[in-house]
């Protein structure tokens, strides 16, 4: 079984944990993963958050984990509150893998947790409600979302009317890799005709608005799906100016790599020569460098970067200024 792809916060409690076995001895997964859900089951019943996420981390660690959602369902009224949104966090994470019967369950899922939103409130406070929000909003919609389905099927949600569908969707094709190259028109559709975002989630009557997330998730998927197909270089842009900091970086070296090809990303390229990140700055001026005369909109800028006190990123400037005119001479 594939194993799912975790969210920031499920990584980051999977790396922090300790989940490899001492002495250099790794226990079996499944092992792992019943370890995991005993363990979650008695620090629910102890009241113990810390030791729930700890559980949770064991379990999200194995590749058998979406086994465990129906044991994490039936205790969604016993988790201590500190630990709802990690709780919440986990089962989106799971539901796109899991069996029909817990994806089935996952709008009852959601309605307990929401349940106890207001008593979340009180121990966590308001400031902590957006989070749980977002983390509902998943649940509902991932539980729409077979991840083992047809690729058509998959093909059909990236169009759903419902931007997380969308986003799970797209976030499941990605788990396919080169399997889902049927579906890279849409993904490409999706990501260059989305509009800014206006979906929120709703929570204790509050609406808390949502990040572009349909098209960061059509974006990674094509570079997933087809990294070198020149279809994926409006998604490396994307990520350039839209990602974090490494998807950046790496999507300016891949444009790079493109060569011509990647003119259309000439902008985006440009624009990454104004932040604040050196090393993303100099992949920039590599890359436009490599795309050659089609980058000549680069030139001013490439010019004023010369001038720069970072000797490293004036050198580099030069150098591509230098490969820029010589190619436009011919």
């Amino acid at each position: 079984m594939t194993r799912p792809k975790l969210s920031t916060w499920s990584l980051v409690v999977v790396l922090a944990s300790g989940v490899a076995a001492q002495d250099g001895e790794r226990r079996a997964e499944p092992q792992r993963a019943a370890d995991g859900m005993v363990a979650f089951v008695a620090a629910c019943k102890a009241g113990d958050g810390a030791a729930v996420q700890a559980a949770l981390a064991l379990i999200l660690a194995s590749a058998d984990a979406p086994t465990a959602l129906a044991t994490l369902r039936s205790h969604a009224c016993d988790v201590p509150l500190q630990a709802l949104v990690p709780f919440t966090t986990t089962c989106a994470d799971l539901l796109p893998w899991a069996a029909p019967a817990d994806r089935a369950g996952a709008v009852d899922l959601a309605n307990t947790i929401e349940g106890r939103a207001e008593a979340f409130v009180q121990q966590c406070g308001k400031a902590a409600l957006p989070q749980l929000a977002s983390q509902l909003t998943r649940v509902f919609a991932r539980g729409m979302v077979d991840g083992k389905a047809p690729i058509e099927a998959l093909q059909k949600q990236v169009d759903d009317a419902f931007e997380q569908v969308r986003e799970a969707a797209c976030e499941a094709l990605a788990r396919r890799g080169a399997e889902a190259l049927p579906a890279v028109d849409s993904l490409v559709h999706l990501l260059t005709r989305e509009l800014p975002s206006n979906g929120h989630s709703k929570l204790l009557g509050q609406y808390f608005p949502m990040q572009d997330q349909p098209r960061h998730a059509a974006a990674r998927a094509l570079v997933a799906i087809a990294p070198r197909d020149l279809r994926s270089v409006a998604a490396r842009a994307f990520l350039l100016q839209h990602g974090e900091l490494a998807e950046a970086r790496a999507a300016a070296v891949a444009l790079g790599g493109f060569g011509a090809d990647a003119r259309e990303a000439v902008p985006a390229l440009v624009w990454a020569l104004d932040t604040t990140e050196p090393l993303l700055v100099r992949e920039a001026i590599v890359a436009l460098g490599q795309i050659g005369p089609a980058a000549a909109a680069a030139v001013p800028k490439l010019e004023d970067l010369v001038s720069r006190r970072d000797k490293a990123i004036a050198a580099i400037a030069t150098a591509t200024l230098r490969q820029l005119r010589k190619a436009a001479k011919g």
